[in-house]
Parts: C-alpha cells; sequence; structure tokens
C-alpha cells in the first residue's frame, strides 16, 4: 500500500489510493471494484457520482469480463456531433 504523509506531522497520512479491486482469477467475472465517486469522469453523466455510497460503506461492483456477460448487460450511449 502506497500513501503519501506530511512532514510537519510525521504519522498523518495526506494521500493515498481511493480505488478498490479484487479480483478473482478463477472466475473473472466474479472479480470487484470500486471508486469513491463514479464510473464517469463527465460531470453531466449519472455515473459521475454513482459509487460514493457504497464506497463509504465499503461495498463493491461486480465487474464484467466475458464477452456474453458485457453483451447481455451493456447499455448503448450516442455521443450527438455539436
Amino acid at each position: 500500500h502506497n500513501a503519501g504523509y506530511s512532514n510537519v506531522s510525521r504519522f498523518d497520512v495526506v494521500a493515498t489510493s481511493v480505488a478498490r479491486y479484487m479480483f478473482d482469477i478463477a472466475d473473472w467475472n466474479n472479480s470487484r471494484w470500486i471508486v469513491p465517486l463514479g464510473s464517469s469522469g463527465h460531470p453531466g453523466s449519472k455515473n459521475y457520482a454513482d459509487q460514493g455510497y457504497l464506497w463509504k460503506d465499503d461495498k463493491v461492483i461486480k465487474m464484467q469480463y466475458s464477452w456474453d456477460v458485457i453483451t447481455k448487460n451493456y447499455q448503448l450511449q450516442i455521443l450527438k456531433k455539436k
């Protein structure tokens, strides 16, 4: 675990990784992840801050690795040209 610390107060952690990943190499579709905000970096997206409460409560979201699982659960989003 890598973390930053303050020189002013030797033991205060001031920066650390916030994303959490759990990989199940026996079943990749059983892997999990979570980030403190959301899966989108776009402020207008519904997924911009949808993981905050889960992250705070130490919950995780199931990853999708196999193509059949991905195609069964995907959501199409069409972006229009400006």
